[in-house]
């Protein structure tokens, strides 16, 4: 094969001629040889020619006169010789002669469609690429416009097809990247596929349905995430906003009902907890108001009752406790000192004279107690007072009358004594008194004063002296208890109107007549009937005070002393097994990993 401007020709074995005659190469030895054998012969004649003017018409048909080397030359292919003195001739643009010899420009041959010639063309050139040779015998191929291409040889020039861009006239058309388009034929560029639309097959936009989107240059359509939706050739998803919820990105976002939310980009509404209501937007749950009850998110919440409050946040009317005020059914308060309420109140009431109060109730006082107006205390009526019931003070005794503490009513002072207000002492001899006298008044002249009072005085227990119920009367335990009662002054008696109170677990009574019982002594013990002096713990026990019992020392401990006090733990290297005053040093030839 051999090139013609970069279009390889088939090599033959000869040279076609018009009208079918082949030429191969032995021929034009021959024809080489015969040429050379002859101008020997013409250079050897005697008596040498003027070429100049004797040869040049003497060239036959097929060859032309070289001046130069004064000899005829065989017409060389692309040309055509005529003979005689006529010069070679090209063949014209357009054509072609591929055979030598030829003497006329019949021998020249147009060229094909697809090809072109230069003058003294021995054979065509293909068309190149990006140009077109459209007819026979064109001399010169013709540049594709923009948007065309052509391959070598061709015939014509081709549209870039749709999908494609040509960038160059000599290049096959190039497909377009994703994300690009071209519409139409005889495009130079693609063009970035426009926000909104998909370009599936690179040659034409399609716009995205509802609930999906693209971007500029995307070339595909992507689906809307959760909580977004879109309307149909949607450049961007737009969020559901607040208040909405968006389940189908294609579809409209719905309003959320009452007593659900919906942040900005909410897929569902949620609904809000009982103690809750929903903001204006719907876009966040807020605390029941103060003063409300909200049982239900989707339902309107409802205003509290006189004596009822509810705190923000609540959600539940209570009733306001005792002990509090709820003057607003969003507030409460604690009753001020000196009041109290009972419970669902407004305002707190304060407390009555002659009654003690806590916040939440209100008291009588006792009997001999008095209290003011708004004191919460009650408080005992000092001698040489009296307090009737409810009293809000204490009133003074008349003079000739006394009281101790603690009286309801004050006591006329007796005849033969003089009172204050508060003790009555009997006349000094020689002084009387006819009674309700603050003073003893001395016996006057021509009396006599032998009898003072005549009030009888009962006499009372000596304190501190138990006394016990027999079928003989009561007895002073002191005097008999030792001799008649012996068991029942086991008992300790520090009241003397009381019967006698057995010691309890730990504590003892020895002997009789004791107005109270002792502890036993930390080392010791007590039987529990508390009857018997407190007994010591055995080597290697302990007790605390008060005990019953004795507790054996505990493994890895000593008790040197029976207290818990004085109890020690074993050192490294000594043991103890338990029950023992001393830790035991670990022998020779043994160790001990542990106290115990």
């Amino acid at each position: 094969m051999r090139s013609v401007r970069g279009v390889k020709l088939p090599r033959t074995s000869g040279v076609e001629l018009p009208g079918k005659l082949r030429w191969n190469n032995g021929c034009w030895k021959l024809i080489i040889i015969l040429v050379f054998v002859t101008i020997l012969e013409i250079n050897t004649v005697s008596g040498a020619c003027d070429c100049e003017n004797d040869c040049a018409s003497s060239c036959t048909a097929g060859q032309y006169w070289d001046s130069n080397a004064t000899a005829c030359f065989d017409c060389p292919p692309g040309y055509y010789c005529a003979g005689g003195a006529d010069p070679r001739l090209p063949c014209s643009a357009g054509t072609y002669n591929s055979l030598a010899s030829q003497s006329s420009d019949s021998a020249c041959m147009d060229c094909s469609a697809g090809t072109y010639s230069l003058d003294a063309a021995e054979f065509c050139e293909w068309c190149p690429a990006g140009y077109s040779c459209p007819v026979a015998g064109l001399s010169e191929p013709i540049m594709c416009g923009e948007g065309q291409y052509s391959f070598n040889g061709s015939s014509s020039c081709l549209q870039c097809p749709p999908g494609h861009k040509c960038p160059s006239i000599y290049q096959d058309p190039i497909i377009c990247e994703e994300g690009y388009y071209s519409s139409g034929e005889g495009q130079t560029e693609c063009q970035e596929c426009p926000a909104g639309y998909a370009c599936p097959d690179r040659n034409s936009t399609v716009a995205c349905t509802a609930g999906y989107f693209s971007r500029l240059g995307d070339g595909t359509c992507s689906s809307c995430e959760q909580g977004y939706y879109s309307e149909e050739a949607a450049s961007s998803c737009l969020p559901c906003p607040e208040g909405y919820s968006c389940t189908d990105p294609s579809q409209d976002p719905a309003a959320c009902s009452k007593g659900y939310i919906a942040p900005v980009g909410s897929d569902n509404c949620t609904r809000c907890a009982y103690n809750e209501i929903t903001n204006a937007a719907q876009t966040d749950c807020v605390p029941c108001p103060a003063g409300q009850e909200c049982t239900d998110p989707t339902v309107d919440p409802v205003d509290c009752a006189s004596g009822q409050y509810a705190l923000l946040g609540d959600g539940v009317c209570q009733s306001c406790p005792a002990g509090s005020r709820c003057p607003a059914v969003s507030t409460i308060e604690d009753c001020p000192p000196g009041t109290y309420s009972s419970g669902g109140a407004t305002d707190c009431v304060s407390c009555p004279a002659g009654h003690s109060c806590t916040n939440s109730s209100a008291s009588q006082c006792g009997s001999g107690e008095y209290s003011p107006l708004g004191d919460v205390n009650c408080y005992s009526c000092s001698a040489g007072f009296y307090c009737t019931p409810l009293a809000g003070s204490q009133t003074a005794c008349p003079d000739g009358y006394y009281s101790g503490a603690n009286a309801t009513s004050c006591t006329e002072c007796p005849p033969g004594y003089q009172c204050t207000s508060t003790v009555a002492q009997e006349c000094a001899a020689g002084y009387y008194s006819l009674g309700q006298a603050s003073a003893c008044l001395p016996c006057p002249r021509g009396y006599q004063c032998n009898l003072i009072n005549a009030a009888l005085v009962t006499c009372t227990v000596r304190p501190n002296v138990c006394t016990f119920s027999t079928p003989w009367g009561a007895f002073h335990l002191e005097i008999m208890c030792s001799i008649y009662f012996p068991e029942e002054c086991r008992y300790q008696c520090n009241v003397t109107n009381a019967a006698p109170v057995r010691c309890t677990n730990g504590w003892y009574a020895d002997a009789t007549l004791q107005t109270y019982c002792l502890q036993c002594d930390a080392g010791y013990y007590c039987d529990s009937d508390g009857t018997q002096s407190p007994q010591p713990c055995d080597s290697g026990q302990y007790s605390l005070a008060g005990s019953t019992q004795c507790t054996d020392c505990p493994p890895g401990f000593a008790c040197p002393d029976k207290t818990l006090d004085d109890m020690e733990e074993c050192q490294p290297g000594w043991y103890a097994t338990g029950k023992a005053t001393e830790c035991t040093p670990c022998t020779s030839g043994k160790y001990c990993t542990d106290t115990r």
